[in-house]
């Protein structure tokens, strides 16, 4: 069998099981475990799958927007970019998309800021749920089980995670905001995209100087982010669902 084939037998295998294991893929494929760990690593590093941090793998962002693309007719990066790059030029901020991928998330579109010193996301980056403005929004839309797994994670590596208090906020709101929490200096301001049916799809996450970016900054800009967020959404086919175990609680 061909390395295509095997492949597409790799990615049908997760996308049905919804994740998987190395050793279950091995057994499965039929290949050396050393030959379906290479195969495996090219789709992770292709954004085909993901790996979360148990070591199994899931669909990537790119299978999603693949998936997407097929069954509604739209990309969702297109649509992101396009209501992006207005929220860029009202603000001159930097504005990225990023999309839950299990216990992650993936920058998948990114429009820089005019300004001289701007914060840098590249395209494909896996950051985790749970730290940052966009991280702590799509997990406030996650599941209550991804959602625990995440926390526990989050606390074992000595981070402080968000608080119930502040994921029932999030949802109530939409929006979350963050200063100096991943990296000094900076400031950013996150918005959920969800789909008709409630699920989210992505948010949408202003970023820049903290300096620049100060409390009231926030606040005069935000109805811009939950502008842009909002035209994204209404721009989504009704079949547009997460495909990533996310859903509205």
């Amino acid at each position: 069998m061909s390395t295509v084939a095997k492949a597409a037998q790799a990615i049908d295998l997760v996308v049905r099981a919804g994740e998987t294991r190395l050793v279950d893929l091995t057994s499965a494929l039929g290949i050396p475990k050393s030959s379906a760990h290479r195969l495996l690593a090219t789709l992770v590093a292709e954004s085909i799958l993901t790996k979360d941090e148990r070591g199994c793998y899931l669909p990537g962002v790119r299978l999603m927007v693949w998936g997407s693309s097929a069954a509604t007719g739209f990309d969702l990066r297109q649509v992101a970019a396009r209501h992006m790059e207005v929220l860029r030029d009202q603000t001159g901020e930097t504005v990225n998309f990023h999309v839950p991928s299990g216990e992650s998330r993936l920058c998948v579109v990114a429009r820089p800021g005019t300004y001289p010193l701007v914060p840098v996301v590249p395209i494909g980056e896996s950051l985790p749920l749970g730290r940052g403005a966009a991280g702590i929004v799509l997990l406030a839309y996650a599941t209550a089980e991804l959602q625990d797994r995440v926390i526990a994670r989050l606390r074992e590596q000595g981070h402080q995670p968000p608080s119930a208090e502040t994921l029932a906020r999030v949802r109530e709101t939409g929006w979350h905001s963050v200063c100096d929490e991943l990296e000094p200096g900076l400031t950013a301001v996150a918005v959920g995209v969800r789909a008709a049916t409630g699920e989210s799809v992505g948010a949408v996450a202003l970023g820049g100087s903290s300096a620049r970016l100060t409390p009231e900054r926030v606040q005069e800009i935000l109805p811009e982010v939950l502008a842009c967020a909002d035209r994204i959404a209404a721009d989504l086919p009704e079949t547009a669902l997460a495909t990533s175990g996310h859903s509205s609680r």
